[in-house]
């Protein structure tokens, strides 16, 4: 842009003045809650006003704005849905402060230059960091501190993606909404149709069963004028168009013995600006501009224009609202149908790539401004700003507190041994219900310092991550909870002595790097970014065995969780599992714990009734059966899993798949990490 302005405005040696994106008066913090209404009242009491508080929905501004208004704040809400007066009113009083506190979409802020505003919210994520950039330097312009919250809860990813879905809609969706134009009016295959259509009500309604809305209606329209099937006018036509009827004799005689007032004026007006082409086709008109010349309104303008179209006088076409296509060509016969939408799936992919960096700044444990920096191209290797969450440590306890109550619910549905009604299992963390078989879990009445929506917004987090899944109304580990959250007795009570496990914690450490390596690759990021070597010699020495304990060691957050934690425990779990086979080899015999399993395996019971009878989880009996496989390699694990099921792995281990995570992807659902770990075992 710099370059640019240099080069059209023909300057030579101009001097160029370059601020960088830092902020220094802006303190950067987020908050992860699903009480986002409770939590903006509380910013509000503490912090000083004005306050900008950005919504992703007009419904969110609105209630939010509501809401506040009961709790004794004066807010008002601003969004495109409402009438231009309207809108101006609304800034005029924010501007004027009669008004401190605005819940808006990001229709406001665009002309808006108020310098003093003290804090700004983010009720929603943010599509991209350009956009929450922007958003937050509507904040302290006059140098002065200002305080910037960003709410996060998992829904709000969800929102954004259906955004995005909806922006770029599928190739099936867009030959959807050929067709279904088409069939709308009535237009066969071969055919022409010369007419403009709008796109109104009736058409939307129409898409509905194919569940095609408003937005991704539009973006398919916009498709197809790409590939040159249809024109389409996305705005409307706000124009008029005229044409008069009459020759000019008769006109002249039309003005001189019947026109009057407004409609004389607007006559000698039209003849004197447009003159005889007026007479020979139509002439596109601006009412809005001609009702200024005239000094009166728009809307005494159209009423003559349409008395004089009913007396014949002229021909007057009124402006489209709604958006219009035309049909260029014959309608395709929907077999014929080609679409090309490479750019838009790029487009999509630019567009899912940015939210996935949003949510990266949520989670990251660096400085946000120094993410921010980098993320523009500010490389600022010790840059820390000092004043936000991470810099302060303002962050810590919530997150803390979110692993902690995911421990509990996994814990409880784990003892559980099947599922759970959601209100069940909330009842007996808070310790509500005098049930005596609720009564009877450890966890009970573990979260009674909790409230119920605490639990709930906690439940749809791990929904979100797939660690547990709902059936109805009950609740369940998924497999990935079971293997991943879930690790075997003999595995957590090891213990290290680091006297003399020095060479076997070097061991661990370079295991941990190469799994950092694969990471680092994966999203094109340094090692060192991905979790730095103070972070994984801290990781070496404690060897968690548990997300939550993962995430207890110093420095490792939910953002390095979400890209390398699971991989990291994995890691260690094998680590673990190689030193006991190292050492009991030695003794050769099979470890006193997994006996009970050895018994049962000898017995020709199944992996599923293994687990029942002895009470744990498939995926902690597939650890025990692999460490006894590793002593036993010529054992039988036939009754262990169906043969079917057996020569589906094998079959994937043939093609050269050996990764356990590979694996599960490309074989059916219904194969569970526990069969697949066996079976790898066994054809090692």
């Amino acid at each position: 842009v710099r370059r640019d302005i240099i080069e059209h405005f023909n300057f030579s040696n101009p001097r160029v003045f370059i601020r960088g994106f830092e902020r220094g008066n802006l303190h950067l913090n987020v908050i992860r809650t699903g009480r986002k209404k409770e939590k903006v009242l509380a910013l509000i009491k503490k912090n000083k006003l004005p306050a900008v508080i950005y919504t992703s929905t007009r419904k969110n501004a609105e209630e939010l704005s509501e809401f506040l208004t009961m709790n004794g704040y004066l807010a008002n809400y601003y969004h495109a849905g409402l009438a231009p007066e309207q809108r101006r009113m609304i800034q005029d009083d924010f501007m004027n402060d009669r008004v401190k506190i605005i819940c808006a979409t990001n229709a406001f802020g665009m002309g808006v230059d108020k310098s003093d505003i003290r804090l700004l919210i983010h009720y929603n994520l943010t599509a991209s960091i350009e956009n929450y950039y922007q958003e937050i330097g509507r904040a302290g312009r006059d140098e002065k501190p200002s305080k910037i919250y960003l709410l996060f809860e998992e829904k709000d990813h969800n929102i954004q993606q259906y955004f995005i879905n909806n922006n770029y809609p599928t190739d099936d969706e867009v030959k959807q909404v050929y067709n279904s134009i088409c069939d709308y009016m009535q237009i066969a295959a071969g055919s022409t149709y010369d007419k403009r259509i709008q796109i109104d009500k009736g058409i939307e309604s129409f898409l509905l069963p194919h569940k095609i809305n408003k937005q991704k209606l539009l973006a398919s329209l916009k498709v197809l004028h790409e590939n040159e099937l249809m024109e389409f006018n996305s705005e409307g036509n706000k124009y008029s168009f005229i044409r008069i009827l009459f020759s000019r004799n008769e006109l002249k005689t039309f003005i001189n013995q019947y026109a009057r007032n407004l409609m004389r004026d607007l006559l000698i007006y039209i003849i004197r600006n447009f003159g005889d082409v007026l007479f020979v086709r139509k002439v596109k008109i601006d009412t809005s501009v001609i009702a200024r010349k005239l000094d009166t309104v728009e809307a005494d303008i159209v009423k003559v224009f349409e008395k004089l179209s009913v007396s014949g006088v002229i021909e007057f076409d009124t402006p489209l609202e709604n958006p219009s296509i035309r049909l260029l060509n014959e309608r395709v016969y929907p077999n014929s149908l080609r679409l090309s939408i490479r750019n838009w799936l790029e487009h999509k992919r630019n567009s899912e790539s940015k939210l996935a960096k949003m949510r990266d700044y949520v989670f990251t444990d660096v400085c946000r401004f120094k993410f921010i920096l980098n993320y523009f191209g500010e490389e600022q290797k010790d840059y820390s700003c000092g004043k936000c969450d991470n810099c302060t440590n303002a962050s810590t306890k919530d997150s803390i507190q979110l692993e902690y109550l995911e421990e509990i619910i996994v814990d409880t549905l784990h003892e559980a041994a099947g599922s759970l009604k959601r209100v069940d299992l909330i009842n007996i963390l808070l310790g509500s219900t005098k049930h005596p078989g609720a009564q009877s879990f450890s966890n009970f009445g573990a979260c009674k310092h909790f409230k119920r929506d605490d639990l709930n917004e906690i439940i749809e987090h791990l929904l979100q991550k797939d660690v547990i899944k709902k059936f109805d109304s009950r609740l369940t580990l998924s497999d990935k909870g079971k293997d991943i959250l879930i690790t075997p007795p003999e595995i957590s009570n090891i213990r290290t002595n680091s006297n003399i496990d020095y060479e076997s914690n070097l061991e661990l450490f370079n295991k941990l790097r190469a799994v950092r390596k694969t990471s680092a690759r994966k999203f094109s990021q340094s090692p060192q970014l991905i979790c730095s070597d103070t972070i994984l010699r801290k990781i070496v020495e404690t060897k968690p065995n548990s997300p939550s304990k993962l995430m207890s060691i110093q420095g490792f957050n939910q953002w390095m969780f979400n890209k390398i934690g699971e991989d990291f425990l994995e890691a260690i779990y094998e680590f673990k599992r190689e030193s006991i086979i190292k050492k009991d080899v030695k003794q050769k015999k099979i470890p006193e714990n997994i006996q009970k399993v050895f018994e049962l395996l000898n017995k020709k019971y199944s992996l599923e009734d293994i687990a029942s009878l002895i009470k744990l989880p498939e995926a902690v009996v597939s650890m025990q059966l692999e460490t006894i496989i590793e002593y036993l390699p010529d054992t039988d694990i036939s009754s262990l899993i169906k043969k079917h099921e057996i020569e589906l792995i094998e079959k994937e281990i043939s093609n050269g798949i050996t990764g356990l995570k590979e694996l599960k992807q490309n074989l059916p659902g219904f194969i569970s990490y526990a069969k697949i770990r066996i079976v790898l075992a066994k054809k090692k």
